[in-house]
């Protein structure tokens, strides 16, 4: 074997072990910015709506408390919050403010939503075998972390047409649903449109 024989494949050898070293640094960079970001993840749970004034605004509006909860590691900021129908993925109502922020462990009943009245004849009813009327509906809560990365959270509730409450269904709480998934892609156009305005 010549000289140069040995150099090339010493120098592919090289390269190899490079290129496998790099992708392990990659790989560990990639492990740690998820156990970073992991570590400060918030996680809110919309634990209850109440209305707490049916005839608000001269009447025509209820005050809708939501009463949010944070199981997560980190604290959650600009929290806003929406109330979808199941059926068409529609926006019934959201909160025209946002609540600052939430930390680790925290709840909060701070925010209120404010719903047209007229609304709640629109929802679908289904009768039970009791005879009441009851409509499902999801509240999706969209929020940030301490790196500004975006997060949603889903739970259902039904709404008791009789007696005007809400009670959330119990195991029916997403991370990640259909729903998300589409207020997700209207996110990423609107930070992309106002990006290039």
């Amino acid at each position: 074997m010549t000289n140069s024989s040995v150099q090339s494949i010493s120098t592919i050898a090289l390269v190899l072990i490079t290129i496998y070293y790099a992708w392990q640094t990659r790989k560990t960079v990639k492990e740690l910015n998820n156990q970073r970001t992991f570590g400060v993840k918030p996680i809110l749970l919309t634990k209850n709506l109440i209305i707490k004034d049916a005839k608000a605004w001269g009447g025509k509006y209820s005050c809708i408390s939501c009463e949010l909860e944070n199981i997560g590691n980190g604290p959650a900021f600009k929290i806003h919050i929406g109330i979808y129908d199941p059926e068409t993925d529609e926006k019934i109502t959201a909160s025209s403010n946002l609540i600052d922020y939430l930390t680790k462990d925290g709840t909060t009943d701070d925010n209120h939503i404010h719903m047209k009245n007229e609304m709640f004849d629109t929802f679908t009813y289904k009768q039970d075998k009791d005879g009441e009327m009851h409509s499902n509906l999801k509240v999706i809560l969209h929020y940030e972390d301490l790196y500004e990365n975006v997060h949603f959270s889903e739970r259902r509730f039904c709404f008791e047409k009789k007696d005007r409450t809400f009670h959330h269904h119990l195991g029916t709480f997403d991370l990640n649903s259909q729903t998300i998934d589409k207020i997700k892609n209207k996110h990423k156009k609107f930070k992309l449109f106002t990006w290039f305005q």
